[in-house]
């Protein structure tokens, strides 16, 4: 998604569901099923990254993007007790590393308060 946050899931959702239903009026049962399988895996995804601590300092750089490109990072964020990050890259590999990568374009990932403010605004 362009963003790490609720915005970003709901534009992925609804891009999905709209390359799915190509001309058709509706969704068949099969795509609607693969659609929701979908949507829980991608909600797990945001509620593991929105509920970590603000000392996991991190951030998200994953807009436009390609999938397959297995040397972008596009999310890193410090593990509870670790010394380094972990490094999310756009293929969905991950590997450990002793500093934050600097993207171009990174966005440190806030968790989202009232009215979708970031916290603390």
């Amino acid at each position: 998604p362009d963003s790490a946050d609720t915005t970003g899931l709901m534009q992925l959702l609804i891009k999905s569901v709209l390359n799915k239903a190509q001309g058709k009026n509706e969704l068949s049962d099969d795509q609607s099923e693969e659609l929701m399988k979908h949507s829980l895996v991608i909600g797990r995804g945001f509620q593991f990254l929105l509920g970590l601590p603000e000392s996991a300092d991190a951030h998200y750089a994953g807009k436009g993007v390609k999938r397959d490109d297995k040397n972008r990072p596009i999310l890193w964020y410090k593990p509870a007790g670790a010394m380094g990050y972990r490094v999310i890259f756009a293929d969905l590999s991950a590997k450990d590393a002793d500093a934050a990568p600097v993207v171009e374009g990174a966005r440190r990932v806030t968790k989202a308060g009232p009215a979708g403010k970031p916290a603390g605004q």
